[in-house]
C-alpha cells in the first residue's frame, strides 16, 4: 500500500513537471477535427445544430423572433487566448508602469519604477526576460529618513525636496512624469519629515546625442500642502494634435488629484493643467510649451480624477460626492495661444452638474482616460457606474452635451449572498496613438465579496471592441498591463499575495465581431397587464410627471433607435427643485396558480433622454423580504438593457410579487432626471435560473415557456474522441456575483442516452468546472477542475477527451497568469457511443444564457479513412490494423505498438493526456476480456513500472 502511494505521488509530481509550462492542448486544431462555427448562423463541416423553442421572443436588440427562430447574441470580438509566461521574477513590487517607444517610433521602451529595490527598471528594444538595459535610482535616505525621489544622484537633486512619481506616459523617446513634490518641513536636520505641498513634471528624455538625462518642466503652486495627491489617472497618456507618424506635436493634459483617506472630509478640490509637447523631426529633442492652469478649485468633498484632450475642448472628470460628480468641458478658442487665459471657456453640466447639499445629476466621475478611437473621441473608465469602459464623443455645441457609449461590461448580478457594488476601471493604456489603436485596460468590481477574482484585462486592436483576454489572479489588486512591443506584460506588486514579478503573453490576435447562438432556460412572465396595457396599479410618482406611452404607438418618432421592448413604456421627467424618490410602484398580480420561491427576474429597458445618466433602484418584495439591484446608467439617447435578477428561496410560499422602481440615490436627495423605463415583465423559475430574454405564446397568455432545446448531431465516434466546446459568457449571462443562484449551471452533455451520458457544468460561486458521468442512470465518476471563473463576458474554452478509460477535461477560462490550464481527470467507461452534444443537461434545462462559440469533433477511432499515425510509419493507424489485425491484438483501435511505449490516446506523442489517462487507470485492471490500455507492461496492474515506462517514452 505505500508502495502504490508513493507511486501515485511519484506520478502527481509528474504531472507538475511534465504540465507546467507547457501549452495547452491546440484549440480548433487536429488531423481529424470537424467545427462548427457560430457567427449569426453556423459555418464548419459539423451537421446543422437542432434548435426548439415554442414560444416568440426577442433578440437582444429588441427584435422580435418567431417560434422556434434562433437568437443570437450580440456582435462581440472574439480573442486568442495565449498563454501567460513569467518573464522575470527579479522585477518585484512595481508601484508605476509606463511604455511606449523610443525617439525613433520603432524601438519599444519599457520603464518600472520598483519600490523593492528603489530604483526604475528601463528595457529599450530588449526582452522582459533579460535585464533591464539600465536602472535609474529613485530612493534616498538622509539621516535616517527615507524618501522617494526620481532626482536622486541626478545634478537636479534638490536638497529640501523630493520628487515621488505617480503618474506618466511616455512619448517617443521621452518620459514625462507627474511627481507629487514632497517639501521637508522639519526644522530638526536630524530627522527629516517630508511633506506634500502640489504637484511637478520631470521629463526623463532620450537626446539627440544618445544620452538619457532629467529636466524639470514644471512645479506647480502650493495648493493644499501636507494632503496627499495624485493616482495614476492623473496623467495616463498624451493626445496627438494630428493623427500621422512620426509624431511631432501633442498635448498632454494632468490634474493634481487631492485626497487623504485619512481626513474628513476626504477630498480637497484638485487643479487642472495643459502643456504642449513639440519637436521637429524624430532626429530633434522634444521641447515643452509653457503649463496652462485651466481650472482650480478647492471645496471640501470634491477632487479632480483625471482629463483628456481634444480639439473640441478638454474634458475633466470632478468627484467625488453626489452633489459633486460632474464632468467639465474647456474649449479654447486658438490652441497655438493655449496658455492666455482669455482663450479658454468653462461650461459646466457638460454632463451632471454641481448643485447644492443633496441635490445633483447622475454623472460618470471617471477614473482614468486615453484618446478614442479619433481626435473627438475619448475613451474613459468607470467609477462606480453600470459599465466598465465608455466612449465620449465631444459635439461641436458643448450645450448638447457629453454622449457616453457603452464599450464594455455590464451591471453586476446581486444574488441572496453577493454585496457587489459597481465597475470600476482606473487603469488603461495606449502606446502611439498617432498611429495605432491597440488599447488595454484593467476592469474590477468595486466592494466586491470575490476579491479580485472579478479583476480583468481587457484588449482592443480599434480602439472600439473590448473583450476580456486575462483575469487578475487573486490578491493583484494593483497588477497593471502594458502593451511592451508584441506582447502585453503585467507587472505585479511583491508585497501582495500571488505571482511576483513580469508576466507576459502574445498580444492577442481579434476576430471580427461575431454573433454566437444565444440559448436561454424558459420562465412564466407572471406580470399582469391590462386590456389597455397599463400596469396594474401605479402610484403617482412623487415629484415628478409620468407619462404612459402604449407599445403600439409610441410617440417617439425622433429617437435613433426603436423601442426594443414588448411592455409598456413610460416617460419619467423631474426637475432639480423636487423633493424626494421618484418611486414607480407596481402591484405584479399571481395568476390562480400561487407563486413558489426559486428565483425571478425582470428586464428593464432605460432611454436617457437629457444631459444627466439615470440612478434606478428595482426592488421586488413579497411583502415582508425585499430584494434589490441598483443600476448606474450614464448613457444618453440609447436603450440600455438592465436585468434584475434575484434569488427568491426567502420569499413566502404563495407569495404575489410587488415591483418598487425607486429612482434615486436616497429618499432626500433632489434628483434631476429625464429618461424612458420599460418593464418587460417578471418571469419566474421555480428552480435556480433565469430565462435571458422575455418569451410569449402566440396569444400572449402569461404561460410556463420551456427551455431552449438546442443539439449537435456527433459523427460516428470511435473507441476514444474528443469534444471541444467555446463559449461565452452573455452580459446577463451566470456570474460569480450571482450567489447561490449560479451554484450549479450546466453547460452542455456528452449525450448516449438518458442512462449514460457526461454532464459538464460549472459552479460559478465556487470557481470549479465540473463532470458528472452518469452510466446506468447513476453518477459514477466526478471531475472537478478547479480555477474556473466564469463572469460576464468572458470567453470559456473546455475539452472533453475520452481515451476509451477515462475522461480528461482541460478548461480555460478568461485566462489567468500563473495559472495555466485547469485539467482533471477520471475513471469512466461509455458502454454505448455518445450521439449528440445537448447544451445545457441532458434535458436541455440551462440555469441561465450562454453564448454558443464554436463547437469541435475529433472522432479519433471512428470507423473509415483517419490521418491518425502514432507509430509515424506514414501509413495511417486504421489501415495498418484492417491489414494486419494482431498488431491490435486487444481491439481498442490502438496499434499495440503505441500503447506499449504509453501513447494512451493514439496522437502520437506521450503528453500529460496519456499521463492522466494513465493516473485515472491507476491500479489492478478489470477482468479480461476487458481492455486495459494503461498496463503498459502486460502484468495485470497499472503501476510504477508502466509509469516510467511511459516517461522513459515522453515526447
Amino acid at each position: 500500500m505505500k508502495r502504490g502511494i508513493f507511486a501515485l505521488s511519484l506520478a502527481l509530481t509528474a504531472v507538475t513537471a511534465f504540465g507546467a509550462g507547457r501549452p495547452r492542448p491546440p484549440l480548433g486544431e487536429g488531423a481529424g477535427l470537424r467545427t462548427a462555427i457560430f457567427d449569426a448562423g453556423q459555418h464548419g463541416d459539423l451537421p446543422p445544430v437542432e434548435f426548439e423553442r415554442e414560444a416568440a421572443t426577442v433578440d437582444p436588440a429588441g427584435l422580435p423572433l418567431g417560434p422556434n427562430a434562433p437568437r443570437y447574441a450580440s456582435p462581440r470580438v472574439i480573442a486568442s487566448l495565449g498563454e501567460w509566461e513569467a518573464a522575470n521574477s527579479s522585477a518585484r513590487s512595481v508601484l508605476a508602469p509606463w511604455s511606449g517607444f523610443d525617439r525613433d517610433g520603432e524601438t519599444p521602451v519599457l520603464a518600472l519604477y520598483n519600490s523593492f529595490n528603489g530604483r526604475m527598471d528601463v528595457w529599450v528594444g530588449a526582452p522582459v526576460a533579460d535585464a533591464p538595459s539600465f536602472t535609474v535610482p529613485m530612493r534616498r535616505v538622509e539621516n535616517g529618513t527615507a524618501v522617494r525621489d526620481a532626482l536622486y544622484g541626478d545634478a537636479l537633486q534638490r536638497p529640501h525636496h523630493a520628487y515621488d512619481p505617480k503618474a506618466g506616459t511616455m512619448l517617443p523617446g521621452a518620459l514625462v512624469l507627474l511627481c507629487e513634490r514632497k517639501r521637508d518641513v522639519n526644522e530638526n536636520p536630524q530627522q527629516r519629515h517630508w511633506s506634500p505641498e502640489g504637484v511637478s513634471v520631470l521629463v526623463y528624455q532620450h537626446g539627440a546625442d544618445g544620452v538619457w538625462r532629467w529636466s524639470i518642466l514644471f512645479d506647480g503652486p502650493v495648493f493644499a500642502a501636507g494632503w496627499k495627491r495624485l493616482r495614476a489617472a492623473a496623467l495616463l497618456g498624451y493626445y496627438p494634435r494630428e493623427l500621422q507618424s512620426p509624431l511631432t506635436r501633442a498635448f498632454i493634459p494632468f490634474v493634481d488629484y487631492v485626497m487623504d483617506a485619512a481626513r474628513s472630509p476626504q477630498k480637497r478640490g484638485g487643479q487642472l493643467f495643459l502643456v504642449e509637447a513639440v519637436r521637429a523631426t524624430p532626429d530633434d529633442d522634444w521641447s515643452f510649451g509653457p503649463v496652462a492652469s485651466v481650472y482650480e478649485h478647492a471645496r471640501d468633498g470634491e477632487h479632480f480624477h483625471s482629463a483628456a484632450w481634444t480639439p473640441r475642448g478638454v474634458i475633466l472628470s470632478v468627484g467625488d460626492q453626489n452633489d459633486l460628480n460632474e464632468v467639465k468641458l474647456f474649449t479654447c478658442d486658438d490652441w497655438d495661444d493655449y496658455a492666455n487665459p482669455a482663450r479658454w471657456t468653462g461650461h459646466d453640466a457638460f454632463h451632471g452638474a454641481a448643485g447644492g447639499p443633496g441635490q445633483f445629476r447622475v454623472a460618470n466621475q471617471f477614473w482614468g482616460c486615453i484618446p478614442g478611437r479619433d481626435l473627438n473621441t475619448v475613451i474613459v473608465g468607470a467609477d462606480v457606474v453600470s459599465g466598465s469602459l465608455f466612449e465620449i464623443t465631444v459635439p461641436p455645441d458643448p450645450a448638447t452635451g457629453a454622449r457616453f457609449r457603452r464599450l464594455h461590461g455590464q451591471e453586476v448580478a446581486t444574488g441572496a449572498t453577493s454585496n457587489v457594488d459597481y465597475a470600476i476601471a482606473e487603469w488603461m493604456h495606449r502606446p502611439a496613438p498617432e498611429r495605432s489603436t491597440a488599447v488595454v485596460a484593467r476592469s474590477f468590481i468595486q466592494g466586491s465579496s470575490f476579491g479580485q477574482d472579478y479583476s480583468r484585462v481587457l484588449f482592443s486592436d480599434d480602439a472600439e471592441h473590448f473583450t476580456p483576454v486575462a483575469r487578475i489572479p487573486g490578491g493583484q489588486k494593483a497588477a497593471t498591463a502594458l502593451l511592451y512591443g508584441d506582447s502585453i506584460v503585467m507587472p505585479y506588486l511583491g508585497s501582495q499575495a500571488g505571482p511576483v514579478g513580469i508576466w507576459s503573453m502574445p498580444r492577442p490576435t481579434l476576430t471580427a465581431p461575431r454573433r454566437g447562438l444565444l440559448v436561454a432556460p424558459g420562465g412564466r412572465n407572471r406580470m399582469v397587464v391590462t386590456g389597455t396595457g397599463e400596469l396594474v396599479d401605479i402610484a403617482p410618482p412623487e415629484g415628478a410627471e409620468l407619462t404612459y406611452m402604449p407599445t403600439a404607438s409610441h410617440p417617439l418618432t425622433g429617437l435613433p433607435l426603436p423601442v426594443p421592448t414588448l411592455g409598456p413604456v413610460y416617460r419619467v421627467t423631474r426637475d432639480d427643485g423636487a423633493p424626494g424618490t421618484v418611486v414607480l410602484d407596481t402591484l405584479i398580480a399571481g395568476t390562480a396558480a400561487a407563486l413558489s420561491p426559486g428565483s425571478a427576474r425582470v428586464p428593464l429597458w432605460v432611454y436617457g433622454l437629457g444631459a444627466e445618466g439615470v440612478w434606478l433602484t428595482a426592488e421586488l418584495s413579497d411583502g415582508a423580504v425585499t430584494r434589490t439591484q441598483k443600476f448606474k446608467l450614464v448613457e444618453r439617447d440609447q436603450w440600455v438593457p438592465c436585468l434584475l435578477t434575484v434569488d427568491t428561496s426567502a420569499f413566502a410560499e404563495g407569495y404575489a410579487p410587488r415591483l418598487r422602481l425607486r429612482i434615486a440615490a436616497g429618499e432626500a436627495d433632489r434628483y434631476a432626471c429625464d429618461f424612458l423605463v420599460a418593464v418587460d415583465g417578471l418571469y419566474v423559475n421555480e428552480a435556480h435560473g433565469y430565462p435571458l430574454a422575455p418569451m410569449t405564446d402566440g396569444a400572449g397568455d402569461t404561460t410556463r415557456l420551456d427551455d431552449e432545446r438546442v443539439a449537435m448531431p456527433l459523427p460516428a465516434l470511435g473507441k476514444a474522441w474528443t469534444v471541444e466546446l467555446e463559449l461565452r459568457v452573455p452580459p446577463t449571462g451566470m456570474d460569480m456575483t450571482m450567489g447561490d443562484l449560479a451554484a450549479a449551471v450546466p453547460l452542455a452533455t456528452v449525450y448516449a442516452n438518458a442512462d449514460e451520458h457526461l454532464l459538464l457544468e460549472a459552479n460559478v460561486a465556487a470557481g470549479t468546472l465540473v463532470g458528472r458521468m452518469i452510466s446506468g442512470g447513476a453518477e459514477t465518476a466526478t471531475i472537478t477542475v478547479p480555477g474556473f471563473r466564469m463572469n460576464r463576458l468572458d470567453q470559456v474554452w473546455i475539452r472533453a477527451a475520452y481515451t476509451g478509460s477515462a475522461v480528461n477535461l482541460f478548461a480555460v477560462s478568461g485566462g489567468s497568469a500563473g495559472d495555466g490550464v485547469a485539467a482533471g481527470t477520471a475513471r469512466a467507461a461509455f458502454t454505448a457511443l455518445p450521439t449528440e452534444l445537448r447544451i445545457g443537461d441532458a434535458d436541455f434545462a440551462t440555469a441561465g444564457p450562454i453564448e454558443l462559440l464554436r463547437i469541435g469533433v475529433d472522432p479519433t477511432r471512428a470507423l473509415g479513412p483517419t490521418l491518425v499515425d502514432c507509430d509515424r510509419d506514414g501509413v495511417p493507424d486504421d489501415r495498418q490494423i484492417a491489414a494486419a489485425p494482431w498488431q491490435d491484438a486487444d481491439g481498442d483501435g490502438i496499434l499495440d505498438a503505441c500503447a506499449e511505449r504509453g501513447d494512451l490516446d493514439g496522437d502520437g506523442d506521450v503528453d500529460v493526456i496519456d499521463l492522466l489517462a494513465l493516473i485515472g487507470a491507476w491500479g489492478a485492471c478489470d477482468d479480461p476480456p476487458a481492455a486495459c490500455p494503461a498496463d503498459l507492461d502486460g502484468n495485470g496492474v497499472v503501476g510504477f513500472r508502466d509509469l516510467l515506462t511511459m516517461f522513459a517514452n515522453w515526447g
